[in-house]
C-alpha cells in the first residue's frame, strides 16, 4: 500500500493536478513553485539519464508544496476601513 502511495505515477499526476488548478484558479503569483519543477521535469524526459530516479527526487520532495499551492486559499486583503460616521443630531 506505501508503495503505491510514494509511485512515480501518483506524483505525477498530483502535480498535473495542482497545475492545472493553478491555471484554472489563475493564481499567477504561484507558478514560482510550479516553473521550476516544470523544467526539472522537461529536462528529464529529454536527457539521456530519464530513468533515474535520482535525478526526479526533487519532484517528490516538493510534492507538498505542489499541494500547498492549490489547497490554500489566496491571502485577503482586509478592505479599508468605513470612515467614520458623524450623526449630526
Amino acid at each position: 500500500m506505501v508503495g503505491q502511495v510514494i509511485s512515480p505515477g501518483l506524483t505525477v499526476w498530483v502535480w498535473v493536478t495542482s497545475i492545472v488548478g493553478v491555471a484554472l484558479l489563475g493564481r499567477r503569483r504561484r507558478w514560482a513553485v510550479m516553473v521550476p519543477a516544470a523544467v526539472l521535469f522537461l529536462t528529464l524526459l529529454a536527457s539521456p539519464v530519464s530513468g533515474s530516479l535520482r535525478y526526479s527526487l526533487l519532484l517528490f520532495a516538493a510534492l507538498p508544496l505542489a499541494v500547498a499551492m492549490i489547497s490554500t486559499p489566496l491571502r485577503v486583503r482586509p478592505d479599508a476601513e468605513p470612515a467614520a460616521r458623524t450623526d449630526a443630531a
